[in-house]
């Protein structure tokens, strides 16, 4: 951790992986892919801020914020729980749509996990 402040940055392939490799192997494994935003309406100088939609418990159900859209892709240990581990969390820059970036989640997972493929189950739920 010191040294990643030191460097002023982590090193997310490492990260990813080793959030990976918290998930066991055998039996079914069941993952979801989420599209989610992170608002930041009062940051005028930060970098590739977009109109972004963020749900929220109003009555219509959402809202357009301004801010930075993310794809989380996370285990979850149990079905029909409320509950995952996130095992990869990415931005999707204004040229990406988060389904894209999600994609290239996915794609990675395959070639962490190409050996306990055939278990593999993925659900992607679109917020």
């Amino acid at each position: 951790m010191l040294s990643a402040i030191e460097r002023g940055g982590q090193d997310w392939e490492w990260l990813e992986e080793n959030f990976i490799q918290q998930v066991p192997t055998k039996g079914p494994q069941l993952f979801s892919l989420v599209g989610t935003a992170w608002p930041h309406p009062a940051a005028w100088t930060l970098a590739d801020r977009q109109h972004v939609f963020s749900p929220t418990p109003a009555v219509d159900g959402g809202s357009i914020v301004v801010g930075h859209p993310y794809s989380v892709l996370a285990w979850v240990p149990e079905r029909d729980s409320s509950w995952g581990f996130p095992t990869s969390i990415r931005r999707a820059l204004s040229q990406q749509t988060d389904v894209a970036v999600g994609i290239e989640q996915v794609k990675q997972l395959c070639r962490q996990r190409h050996e306990a493929m055939l278990d593999l189950y993925l659900i992607i739920a679109d917020v």
